[in-house]
């Protein structure tokens, strides 16, 4: 207070900037405070802090779900009609298996890799269950020595899933050894339909690693595109969502789709850079349009501030173009958002210049005010990912030929 004061005495001080900057020093001392308290709470069994009713609310891309959906179905298919065609006894468990598998290795980084690998470990799973059912069980008796004898088994297709490189590996053993090797109450011995099991369940495996490298493959940029056309609009969430839980709703969800995008992009440095820059633009422009309508919601009620007002009209324009702008980035929509925030800059100037409200409805617009300005000063950061759009915009006012 004492700085600001010592500015106001100068005429060409830039007082907007110092209320944004010390606003978002308010800010951060205020989720500092509260990371500390909530890290504070987990030594205690039973903390306040710990009955929130926030939930995590994860992002799924409905064309993604779909064309997962449908590569799953087309293999369904395509087995099914060899089951038919062969009355094959083990054509049920190829053709579930190859339903369970297409559902597991979908949200994996790289799900034709995983099912190849899964189908690497069940074969090896067959060798080693066969060895369990015809060459051990039938020499012991007893549950002590059931556990022993499985032991070996176990511990080998463990270790694997312990190193990311045999991880898939042996997911496929230690799933598949249970299914083919798991004893009853009463063993069956029957050679036959065990390996027509396993040939089943490897044959499954194959053809959905084929599937998931012919059929739109997961690992393409066109689904990285379309997550990053997700995160994107998560500023329109934060614009149109209800105020009730807006905030869960745009953080976890954008959250959880960078985590998906950089899931996708795991040998792509460039991308998984490109998609943090956007996730830190979307948070930036999100949280602030979040409190700015927050504050605009608690606000007295009163002629100055109905809706229809053209200070509020222009809030929702800001809100508006924003949501334009980062669903398809382009220069006339930057400066369209650009436009629209310094107006409703103007207009929230000109009305703390029409009248002189209490203390705290002035803090208010003040704090209005200071969003406003962050939200510009986001969009005209250099290091943000519209950067591009803005030295289109820089380029078209001065009149630069360009050669392309």
């Amino acid at each position: 207070r004492a700085t600001r004061a010592a500015l106001e005495a100068h005429p060409n001080a830039p007082l907007l900037d110092f209320d944004t900057g010390a606003e978002l020093l308010y800010r951060f001392i205020d989720d500092l405070h509260a990371y500390a308290a909530t890290y504070a709470s987990l030594a205690v069994d039973k903390h306040e802090r710990e009955r929130w009713v926030e939930r995590y609310q994860p992002k799924t891309n409905a064309i993604a779900a779909g064309v997962s959906g449908l590569r799953a179905a087309l293999v369904m298919m395509v087995l099914g009609a060899f089951w038919i065609a062969t009355a094959w006894p083990s054509g049920s468990t190829l053709t579930l298996n190859a339903a369970t598998v297409c559902a597991l290795a979908s949200s994996s980084p790289n799900p034709k890799r995983t099912v190849f690998q899964m189908a690497a470990g069940t074969l090896v799973a067959s060798v080693m269950g066969m060895l369990a059912v015809y060459g051990v069980y039938p020499r012991i008796d007893g549950f002590p020595l059931l556990c022993a004898a499985l032991a070996p088994f176990l511990l080998f297709g463990v270790f694997m899933t312990t190193r990311p490189a045999l991880a898939g590996y042996g997911v496929g053993y230690c799933i598949f050894f249970c299914f083919l090797a798991g004893p009853d109450n009463v063993v069956h011995y029957d050679p036959s339909a065990f390996i027509n099991d396993a040939i089943a369940l490897v044959l499954s495996m194959l053809v959905s690693s084929v599937a998931f490298a012919v059929l739109l493959p997961p690992s393409t940029p066109w689904l990285r595109n379309r997550l990053l056309v997700d995160l994107r609009r998560q500023v329109a969430v934060a614009s149109r969502a209800r105020l009730g839980r807006v905030r869960s709703r745009f953080e976890s969800g954008a959250r959880d789709l960078m985590f998906q995008i950089n899931a996708l992009a795991q040998d792509d440095p460039a991308a998984k850079r490109d998609t943090l820059r956007w996730l830190f633009s979307v948070l930036e422009v999100g949280n602030a349009v979040i409190d700015l309508r927050r504050e605009v919601a608690m606000l007295p009620a009163g002629p100055r501030y109905a809706k229809t007002m053209p200070w509020r009209v222009s809030l929702h324009t800001v809100c508006d173009a924003l949501s334009a702008l980062f669903e398809r980035p382009r220069a006339d929509r930057f400066e369209r958002a650009l436009e629209a925030t310094a107006n409703a800059i103007r207009a929230v100037q000109s009305l703390l210049a029409e009248f002189t409200p209490p203390r705290d409805e002035r803090h208010q617009l003040q704090r209005i005010l200071s969003q406003l300005h962050f939200i510009r000063t986001a969009l005209l950061d250099p290091q943000s990912p519209l950067e591009p759009l803005m030295s289109a915009r820089a380029d078209a006012s001065q009149g630069v030929p360009h050669a392309a």
